[in-house]
This record gives structure tokens, C-alpha cells and sequence, in this order.
């Protein structure tokens, strides 16, 4: 048996002695740290730069523009500039920064324009996507982009003589800010576009002129010089902050929803409304004249309005038209808490299950021929419609 074993042994003692495999040499870097994510980029040198060809654009170190010029022209479709965290630098006379013609699917990332007359222009492009951008020190406008681009984490700031972001229909505005803009609204859409997770502030005329069919959500327009926002109608504005503007904080043009707002410090109105919209569940607070004002036939429901038009006459919640229905509202604080115009008979406003407590002029001031639920102190006695004041 052991001279059977030995061969054995031996053999994988020679498989144990035998010189260790070499060892492999370490993986390269991931693509994605070269410029262009790894792709095959055409390196941009100089500017003016014009493409014409479809591909992967990119920079390697910062490019001074050109008086009288553009800065990059892009005349193809299916084009991605990759600024790699350089920047465009304009000069006194340069033109835009990058300048895009009758084109679409264009991709621009990752960079920086100061000093063009405009920033990203493509009046006649589609399918533009700008990402992780920053514009600043423009003379002309920010960004203006035609039908379904996506415009998103980019700041517009220090714009002076035009429009921060102009956007037309169905695209998209995310995660942005926009400040100091001076001469044209911050941000403004077309028809059937977002907005989100944006703040546009300190700017000279609206925070965003929002186009019909739209939506805002989740975003901060404040200290502007003009309305917070002024929404074109049949738009829907939702868990927004609409703060401290010259004018109304919302304006709309009717058919709006608004929903679940913080509506404070405007020096107009706070929410002035025209006919067939909602405002639901919105606190409006210190603006300068009423808190909520509406013509007709707009349902206003379960918000909280106080310290609105102290001084001024102005009023938690106010309809001044007909065919509205006003329900369980809180007012208090205000000159008068509900006001509701006389309207001709038969065409009611409808005021029910309001509290109104503490406002300086009157609780409710109700005219002739609407349908209000009568005025209680005692919920344990009051009825299902009534309308509650101060004991």
C-alpha cells in the first residue's frame, strides 16, 4: 500500500512546489472618469465651434468665446456636449454660448457659460435635454428651448436683459434654481409642461409665468417683483411655497388647481383666482390684501387664512362673483374673515361649515341672495352646514 501511495504524494507535493502563476496586473479605471463617460469624444479647442455631424462633443480645458460670435453651433441632431466641468466664457460682443439650429436630441451636461449675451439658444430645437449646468453673467436669456426638452439640476442666475428659462410645450423644468433675473419672467412655459423641485427667487418680473395645461409642484417662488407665480389656467399648482412677491403670490387665469400650498407675505392678494377653480388645503398668511379672492363658480375648502388685508379691508377668504361654494375654511386675523359679494338671485354662493374668529372688521360679511349656513358658537348644538364664530 505505500508503494502505491508514494506516486501519489509525490505527485501533489510536486503540484504544491511548483512556481506560484503570476499575478494578473490590476484592472484599468473605470471608463467613466475619462471625459465623455468613457465614449469617443471629438474634443472641442476653440471657439466659435460648429458641429455638424452626429457624436459625442467634449472639452478639456476652459474655451474663451469671440466678439460678434457664438460660441458653439450645433447644426445635427443626435449630439451630446460634454463640458466635463469646464466652462464657455464670453467676452464683451459674444453672442450665444451655445447656439442650437433646427435640431433635436441634443444633449449639453456638465459645464458652465458666463459672460454670452444668452446661455443655451434653440428656438427652432426638440428633445434638448440640459443637465447639471450653470449659466451666470448673461446678457440675454438664460436658456430658451423649444417643444419636449428636460431642462434639470441647472441654476440661471445674474441673467440681465431677458428671460431666465423659457421653455415651450411639454417639457420639463426640475430640480433648478433661478435667481436674479432681470428683464423677462424667470421661468416660463407653454402648454402641458412640469415644473418641479425649483426655486426661483430675487427676480424682477414673475417667478414663473405658467403656461395652461401645466403642472408646479413642489417648489419656491419667492421675493420676485411681480407675482410668484401667474398661472395661464387649467394648471395645476401643488405643495408649493409662494413667499414675499411685490404682487399677488398666485394669479390665475382660472380652471387652476391649487392644492396644499404655503401662501405667505405677498403684497397683494394671496391666491387671486377668476372662475372654475380649486384651492384646497392651502395656508395663506400676511398677505397685503385678501387671502383668497375668486369670481365664480371656484371651489374654496378646507384652508387656513389669517392676518390677511389687516388694514386694508382685506379678507381671509372673499368671492366676488357667484356659484361658488366656500367650506370649512379657517379664518381668523384678517379685517373680515368671509366675504361674499350679493349676486342676482338664483345664483348662489354657497358658505358653509366656516369658522371665523378674531378678525377686526367682521367675522362674515354675506350678501344678498347667497345660501349660508347659519352662525354658531356651540358646535355641541350647531347644525351639519353651520357656520361658526366667536363665543
Amino acid at each position: 500500500m505505500v508503494r502505491t501511495l508514494l506516486p501519489i504524494c509525490l505527485a501533489f507535493g510536486a503540484v504544491a512546489l511548483a512556481a506560484p502563476a503570476p499575478v494578473p496586473a490590476p484592472l484599468a479605471s473605470p471608463a467613466a472618469a475619462a471625459p465623455g463617460g468613457g465614449r469617443c469624444c471629438t474634443f472641442i479647442t476653440s471657439l466659435p465651434y460648429t458641429i455638424t455631424q452626429p457624436g459625442l462633443y467634449c472639452l478639456c480645458s476652459d474655451l474663451t468665446g469671440t466678439s460678434g460670435f457664438d460660441g458653439i453651433i450645433v447644426n445635427s441632431s443626435d449630439v451630446t456636449i460634454d463640458l466635463c466641468g469646464f466652462s464657455l466664457v464670453g467676452v464683451t460682443g459674444s453672442l450665444s454660448g451655445i447656439l442650437l439650429g433646427s435640431v433635436q436630441n441634443v444633449v449639453i451636461r456638465d459645464g458652465s457659460i458666463r459672460r454670452f449675451g444668452n446661455g443655451i439658444l434653440g428656438l427652432g430645437s426638440r428633445q434638448v435635454v440640459v443637465e447639471d449646468m450653470r449659466l451666470h453673467g448673461l446678457t440675454g436669456v438664460g436658456i430658451q428651448l423649444a417643444d419636449d426638452c428636460r431642462i434639470e439640476d441647472t441654476s440661471v442666475v445674474d441673467v440681465v436683459g431677458g428671460k431666465g428659462i423659457a421653455v415651450f410645450n411639454n417639457s420639463m423644468i426640475l430640480d433648478c434654481l433661478v435667481e436674479n433675473v432681470d428683464g423677462g419672467h424667470a421661468i416660463q412655459t407653454q402648454q402641458g409642461c412640469t415644473v418641479g423641485g425649483t426655486i426661483s427667487r430675487n427676480n424682477t418680473s414673475n417667478g414663473i409665468q405658467l403656461g395652461t395645461n401645466s403642472l408646479a409642484h413642489d417648489s419656491v417662488f419667492m421675493n420676485n417683483s411681480s407675482a410668484g407665480i401667474d398661472s395661464g389656467g387649467s394648471s395645476s399648482i401643488v405643495r408649493c411655497v409662494v413667499s414675499f412677491n411685490t404682487e399677488a403670490g398666485i394669479c390665475g387665469g382660472g380652471t387652476n388647481e391649487i392644492l396644499d400650498c404655503e401662501i405667505r407675505g405677498n403684497n397683494g392678494p394671496g391666491i387671486l383666482e377668476s372662475s372654475g377653480s380649486t384651492i384646497q388645503r392651502c395656508t395663506v398668511v400676511g398677505n397685503g390684501s385678501d387671502g383668497i379672492s375668486v369670481e365664480t363658480n371656484c371651489v374654496i375648502a378646507d384652508n387656513t387664512c389669517w392676518d390677511n388685508g389687516v388694514g386694508s379691508g382685506g379678507a381671509g377668504v372673499r368671492a366676488k362673483f357667484e356659484q361658488n361654494r366656500i367650506e370649512n375654511n379657517h379664518c381668523t386675523g384678517n379685517d373680515v374673515g368671509v366675504a361674499v359679494a350679493a349676486v342676482p338671485a338664483g345664483t348662489p354662493n354657497w358658505v358653509l361649515k366656516n369658522s371665523a374668529c378674531g378678525n377686526a372688521v367682521a367675522e362674515y360679511q354675506i350678501g344678498a341672495n347667497n345660501q349660508a349656513g347659519a352662525l354658531s358658537n356651540a358646535p355641541a348644538t350647531a347644525g351639519p352646514w353651520d357656520n361658526f364664530t366667536c363665543p
